[in-house]
């Protein structure tokens, strides 16, 4: 439609995917948790879609729409050949609410197992890394559509753009 304009994000799910096998050659199951918001269902399907490219290399687990309590046991179950990829889990199934740093608390609770991403944001001391999209580069986009329309450019004379290409990431 000419009347949308922005910024596409388009998280690099197989280049963190790629990532994990590199780091970890003895990788064999991938849990990918997600909340059953509306981003949430949608991640998982885009993952559900990559599956079939790692037939016989890896298996998906999707971890979605847990109370926080099992969430906290399945990730204690896992596995030392598994990692976690940790694309949404801001709402739990008993109704929840969880910052990005309560989240990862659950999630990095099995220190065998460790947590991959898809965004900067995300990684803190506890997370390993990622093929990340990086917030600020995001927001920097998002600002100059915003002063070009400041400065009069047209709506329809604006561009709608693609996210900047993902950038490796590994906190160590």
């Amino acid at each position: 439609s000419p009347n949308i304009k922005g910024l596409f994000e388009k998280p690099d799910y197989k280049g963190t995917i790629d990532l994990m096998m590199e780091l970890m050659p003895d990788i064999k199951t991938v849990a990918v948790v997600t909340d059953a918001t509306g981003i949430g269902d949608l991640h998982a399907k885009f993952i559900q879609a990559l599956a079939p490219f790692y037939v016989g290399q890896l298996d998906f687990m999707f971890i979605h729409d847990l109370a926080v309590d099992t969430l906290s046991r399945t990730i204690q179950d896992l596995p030392s050949n598994s990692a976690i990829l940790y694309l949404s889990f801001f709402r739990a199934k008993d109704g929840q609410v969880l910052s990005v740093d309560e989240a990862l608390q659950v999630l990095c609770s099995n220190p065998y197992v460790p947590v991959f991403t898809c965004w900067d944001a995300f990684i803190r001391k506890e997370a390993v890394g990622g093929q990340v999209i990086s917030g600020m580069a995001h927001g920097k986009k998002a600002a100059s559509l915003a002063k070009a329309m400041l400065e009069g450019t047209k709506l329809q004379d604006l561009p709608l753009l693609s996210e900047d290409p993902s950038t490796p990431m590994v906190e160590y």
